[in-house]
């Protein structure tokens, strides 16, 4: 039985904000605002996309599908249910949008009818 992967990552970020006036927590104040952002799709072919992250202070990125997905050209690797954050130690500001690759199998099982094997010589 075939089962398909799939991408689906969901990106948690930090943004400076203003709190909206509204709010039942410090209306009209300056503070940090969480956004999250789902990025969906299956293994057709492999894909590049770009991460939604512009401007933000921190984030993680949630692997919730079944395919592997890979960061700054496969330096990093999430496994699907891991997720990613970057290291706090580094005094550089956050990369904007970086690009994450999928990859992956389109079977997870294979029956054996579809294995090549050489004919049997008697």
């Amino acid at each position: 039985m075939a089962a398909p992967l799939v991408k689906h990552l969901i990106v948690i970020q930090y943004r400076l904000g203003t709190f909206p006036n509204t709010s039942p927590i410090y209306p009209n104040e300056k503070g940090l605002i969480q956004t999250t952002d789902h990025l969906r799709g299956d293994v057709a072919s492999s894909a590049n996309y770009d991460l939604p992250i512009k401007g933000c202070v921190d984030y993680e990125v949630v692997n919730k599908g079944t395919a592997k997905a890979y960061l700054f050209d496969g330096a990093i690797e999430i496994l699907p249910g891991q997720s990613y954050t970057p290291p706090k130690s580094s005094p550089y500001p956050l990369i904007n949008q970086p690009t994450v690759t999928f990859e992956g199998d389109f079977q997870m099982t294979r029956a054996i009818a579809d294995l090549v094997v050489p004919p049997v010589v008697s």
